[in-house]
């Protein structure tokens, strides 16, 4: 007796204690496989574990009928249900479960596999319902293949539900479950409770960090997935393997951290792990978005070493860096030596066309899809309709469209119908935009935040103000960039030129904050570096970056705005990006962009490239002033190195101000330097003998060096001169927001004394005020300072 099934795969088939003998033949892919006259049970479920092939799968289901096996029907049925889930036959699958009399959990875990597996997520949730009303027992199978279904479908409340059921059967600690709270937590986008699951299991498998590592850098906690990886190379258990590292990469590379993306992929070629194809799917796009052509042709040669060239999605990326370094060339070379193409491959080479002026090999690519047997989807009807908008083809643009949901009875998207409403608005065709319109209207799309800002758009340009406020109201979720696409329209109808800008900037007053998705769509060269501005100094550094990457023409200005945006935030890598490409674009810097730039290296602590670009002021004939100087002392402060800060005071050609010696003493204050800390202090009250601010550094000083007595005097010489720090004001337009803010100190628990909290006006000093004595400071050097102390003596 024999049966034709598959090749074995499961380990099983060679494993079990059964007289099953695999006779290999020469004729097909298959193996002929021999039972027994009287097979078991044994010998059927090691059949059915190696079946692969749908026909072979009936011809075993109808041999194990055909014996109908007293006592093993269920373990069989189930192995069965498997099977056919493995060789895609799902119907079958649901026919057979639902004709089982006798069904276990392990049934039930098997059907929902199958269902899942299948991308029949809808189906598995019903599935489980049913489960939970028929009352079938669950056990830590079942959790992992539910919350699968759960992620999925994005049904949060649904995958709460199943928590609280792990809860209530007591095996919230199996890793396995564990490890798919994780997963599902993350894909829902509640990261902090996915760290509470981590942080919660007792034993923690490499899955468990791959899992966490992967849901941050899914929900852009890039840094947080960094520290993730981080301790799981410190971790006695496991390592970081390539999963780990790709996942971190992959986080790097999608939120734009290009260069990030690969020192991370460097480090992990330097830690012993081998990349594979997931790794260079996420790192080549870094690759290509960062424009470095050699760069590209280092990362070919790697995965071409290390067999790597032969997978579909190195390939793609490889394609996608190419045409991105504007070697079109060597990218169509890769897809025509692509054996199976797809089309992500299609997609990726009309895009390079259309991005580098192809246009005609562009159309000819499009038309050939369908005959290389490639059916086009959404994203290919939207490369070309875009590309002919970007190139300025309005009119082949709007006949693409026509093509595609007339000939291809394709029903258009809302990135369909924006880019063709582009197109009518540029050229004129308002009749078909109005159709577009009313396309709009039907497909439900009027609300959606793109359709409705090209709409916005495409009445501005029709000079229709009322109509484009209109349909900016029908918009349900507004962001900056639909403000700004309104905004736009009013400019170039005249508002701006004509001096008449109230009315630009009562819509900027309107501009959404909670609550709203910001982005920006288009935006006027001519107001560009004005809203980088506001947007930076209203601390939304995100917005001021979309707004400057959409200015089409930058000049010194804008380069200026955005470095000084992100130096005001603290943003100092960032600021040295920018600075890279205003020198790349031949842009002359000024002192405001070394000053900036020297700003971005203070708060990254980069003394060595703070001394690059202060040096690097000299090639273009600037001279520092008292700013730059005190960017350099700031720098040196925070880094430590707090005498070469105080040589450079002391031979700057420029009298220091009092900012010069406040950055000296707090470094002195973080370093713990008494002897130059009193120095910087001595000198910058002679400056300022009235400001509170001075004396309570001088306190802090004094507290982290330990000198009680010394900070004792100090806050006792406050008190008796009933100083208080004036209140910070932070004015938009006209109005202020008054925030009082008293200054504490950190100070020995002998000498704490509670301050006070007042309202409304600063406390007037009910003890009568002494004379101020105006000849060395305050009270003079030798009052303010202990004894020991001495002041050295800087020459002018």
């Amino acid at each position: 007796m024999a049966i034709s099934v598959a090749p074995a795969t499961s380990p099983h088939l060679y494993h079990h204690k059964s007289q099953l003998r695999p006779i290999r033949k020469s004729f097909s892919n298959h193996t002929i496989l021999t039972i027994p006259d009287s097979p078991g049970p044994s010998d059927y479920a090691s059949a059915i574990d190696s079946c692969h092939c749908s026909s072979h799968a009936r011809q075993i289901h109808a041999h194990v009928v055909k014996r109908r096996f007293s006592g093993h029907s269920e373990f069989l049925e189930t192995r069965l249900l498997v099977m056919y889930g493995r060789c895609s036959c799902v119907d079958t699958a649901c026919y057979l479960f639902d004709k089982m009399l006798l069904r276990t959990t392990y049934t039930w875990v098997a059907i929902l596999t199958v269902l899942v597996n299948h991308g029949l997520l809808q189906k598995a949730i019903g599935m489980f319902r049913q489960m939970l009303f028929d009352g079938v027992e669950l056990n830590f199978f079942v959790f992992p293949v539910v919350l699968k279904a759960c992620s999925g479908l994005d049904l949060v409340e649904l995958g709460k539900y199943v928590h609280g059921l792990v809860l209530k059967t007591g095996i919230v600690s199996n890793v396995y479950v564990g490890n798919a709270l994780i997963e599902m937590y993350g894909k829902c986008g509640l990261v902090e409770d996915a760290m509470k699951i981590f942080y919660g299991m007792k034993e923690k498998d490499s899955v468990s960090w791959n899992s966490i590592i992967t849901a941050c850098s899914a929900n852009a906690m890039v840094y947080e997935a960094l520290k993730f990886l981080e301790e799981m190379s410190k971790s006695a258990n496991v390592e970081p393997d390539v999963v780990s590292w790709s996942s971190a990469i992959g986080g790097f590379a999608q939120n734009g951290h290009d260069e990030e993306a690969l020192e991370l992929f460097t480090e992990m070629v330097k830690s012993g792990v081998k990349p594979n194809s997931q790794t260079f799917s996420s790192l080549l796009p870094s690759c290509g978005r960062m424009g470095v052509l050699n760069l590209g042709k280092e990362l070919h040669g790697y995965v071409t070493r290390h067999g790597l060239i032969t997978s579909s999605f190195v390939v793609n990326g490889l394609m996608d860096v190419y045409w991105r370094c504007r070697d079109i060339v060597s990218a169509e070379r890769f897809f025509l030596k692509l054996s199976a193409r797809n089309i992500v491959s299609y997609n990726t080479l009309l895009m390079g066309y259309l991005e580098n002026g192809k246009l005609e090999k562009a159309r000819d690519l499009f038309d050939n899809m369908e005959l290389d047997g490639v059916k086009r989807d959404d994203i290919s009807w939207n490369c070309i309709i875009s590309g002919y908008v970007d190139n300025e083809m309005d009119y082949e643009a709007i006949s693409m469209f026509q093509e595609m949901i007339i000939d291809e009875q394709i029903k258009p998207n809302q990135y369909h119908l924006g880019s063709t409403l582009l197109a009518c608005a540029a050229s004129g065709a308002f009749k078909q935009g109005k159709e577009l319109h009313s396309h709009a209207i039907v497909r439900g799309f009027t609300s959606d935040p793109f359709v409705g800002s090209t709409l916005v758009e495409y009445y501005c340009r029709c000079k229709d103000l009322a109509a484009a406020e209109s349909a900016f109201s029908q918009i349900l979720e507004r962001s900056t960039w639909n403000w700004n696409v309104l905004l736009s329209g009013h400019a170039r109808k005249g508002f701006m030129d004509n001096g008449e800008d109230k009315l630009v900037f009562q819509l900027f007053q309107k501009l959404p904050g909670e609550g709203m998705k910001p982005d920006i769509h288009t935006i006027e060269v001519r107001i560009g570096a004005p809203i980088v501005d506001m947007y930076c100094k209203c601390g939304n550094v995100p917005l001021g970056v979309l707004a400057f990457e959409r200015i089409r023409e930058h000049n010194l200005v804008s380069y200026n705005t955005m470095l000084a945006g992100y130096a005001t935030h603290g943003l100092g890598r960032e600021g040295i990006e920018v600075f890279n490409k205003l020198i790349k674009d031949d842009i002359m810097p000024n002192e405001i962009t070394f000053l900036s730039i020297l700003s971005s290296c203070v708060h990254i602590g980069d003394v060595e490239k703070g001394h690059f670009y202060y040096k690097m002021m000299q090639d273009y004939s600037i001279e520092p002033n008292l700013k730059h100087y005190t960017c350099m002392v700031d720098l040196l402060s925070r880094t430590g190195q707090l005498n070469q800060a105080f040589n450079l005071i002391r031979t700057m050609p420029i009298a220091p101000d009092p900012v010069v010696w406040s950055a000296l003493l707090n470094g002195c204050v973080t370093k713990r330097n008494l002897e130059l800390g009193e120095i910087a202090a001595s000198k910058l009250i002679e400056l300022e003998e009235d400001n509170m601010a001075n004396y309570v550094l001088l306190a802090n000083l004094y507290a982290v060096t330990e000198k009680w007595d010394d900070l004792a005097r100090i806050r006792g010489l406050i008190r008796e001169k009933g100083m208080h720090k004036n209140p910070g004001r932070n004015g938009l337009t006209n109005s202020y927001v008054l925030m009082s803010d008293r200054c504490m100190v950190k100070y020995h628990t002998k000498c704490a004394i509670k301050e006070p909290q007042y309202k409304g006006k600063p406390r007037q000093s009910t003890s009568p005020q002494k004379p101020k004595q105006r000849t060395m400071g305050v009270l003079g050097s030798t009052t303010l300072l202990p004894n020991k102390a001495k002041v050295a003596m800087i020459p002018a």
